[in-house]
């Protein structure tokens, strides 16, 4: 019997094929690597939280699920992250405030946490 044909990646803008729902390389790895080497045990426990995953869903409802920073620039993009404004570490008593998140997409996530 063949076997299925591989499909893309789930991962928004990956071209690699794969015979699950990620690739390698966005199976979920990097995120448990960061949690392990980079994350205090405070941000984990927060993003861990009911309370963040019932704010992120709101402010990503809000948004409609579209990258706010491309929409702003004339493309639409899925939002896959909600962004802090002003980060966990500084304000914390800002973290599940809908004014201070943002929808963004990976990349422009990514190009945020850059320029820091």
């Amino acid at each position: 019997m063949p076997s299925k044909p591989l499909k893309p990646c789930r991962k928004t803008g990956c071209r690699n094929l794969t015979s699950g729902a990620y690739c390698p390389l966005h199976s979920g790895r990097r995120q448990k690597d960061y949690d392990k080497r980079k994350r205090d045990a405070n941000g984990k426990r927060f993003y861990n939280s009911a309370a963040w995953a019932a704010c992120r869903e709101t402010a990503m409802m809000r948004d409609g699920y579209v990258c706010r920073v491309c929409f702003a620039e004339g493309r639409l993009t899925q939002a896959t992250t909600c962004h802090h404004l002003k980060p966990l570490k500084e304000c914390p008593d800002r973290a599940l405030n809908l004014d201070n998140l943002v929808s963004v997409c990976e990349t422009c996530h990514n190009k945020a946490h850059k320029k820091k």
